[in-house]
């Protein structure tokens, strides 16, 4: 609720949408799903070469780790 406050939102309507829990198993749903690939950090950025290999990047990383990670990836994946 402080986070919802601290960014503008209308705290009225994020209670009721809160409240309304209508998204809740969808929520859920994806949450468990995270856990069962070994997603444990916000964010996580998963980068998925041709061949289906994942690696993931965990929280806010700069970009010379993103830049090193996709790279690695080219060049192994045009060899």
């Amino acid at each position: 609720k402080k986070f919802a406050y601290n960014v503008g939102l209308d705290i009225d309507v994020f209670d009721k949408c809160v409240q309304n829990e209508k998204h809740k198993q969808k929520v859920l749903n994806n949450y468990r799903y995270g856990q069962s690939i070994g997603i444990n950090a916000t964010p996580t950025f998963l980068i998925i070469d041709k061949e289906g290999n994942v690696q993931a990047i965990r929280g806010a990383q700069p970009y010379s780790v993103f830049d090193q990670v996709l790279n690695e990836n080219l060049i192994t994946n045009n060899t």
